[in-house]
């Protein structure tokens, strides 16, 4: 089994939402840091993917698209930009995964807190 991480769209555009889901995220963020933490120790892959939605300003250079800063994801973890719910949708995840011979994904999506 060799296993990469998919982080899914944690992006600064959901503090948004309001304290509640802020606080949500906070708490979410912990766990997905440690999660990384075991990849990393494994030397196992990362991959960020981050949704990309420029009419809602959800692009490279704006704030909102970026990661949340005390998320651990590294600028040398694979970043993928997708315009679709589905990351696989004409991106190129699965080449990339493919190309590192990954059978297993773990999913860390927060697309409803």
């Amino acid at each position: 089994m060799k296993p990469a991480l998919l982080i899914i769209d944690v992006q600064n555009q959901m503090y948004e939402s309001g304290p509640d889901t802020a606080k949500s995220l906070n708490k979410a963020i912990e766990s997905i840091n440690d999660t990384i933490a075991f990849f990393r120790e494994k030397e196992y892959p990362i991959f960020c993917i981050q949704h990309l939605h420029p009419e809602n300003n959800l692009k490279p250079g704006e704030s909102g698209f970026d990661v949340p800063e005390h998320m651990a994801v590294l600028p040398s973890d694979e970043h993928i930009h997708k315009r679709y719910e589905n990351s696989f949708n004409k991106t190129a995840l699965m080449e990339k995964l493919q190309e590192q011979d990954i059978d297993t994904v773990i999913d860390e999506t927060l697309a409803e807190l």
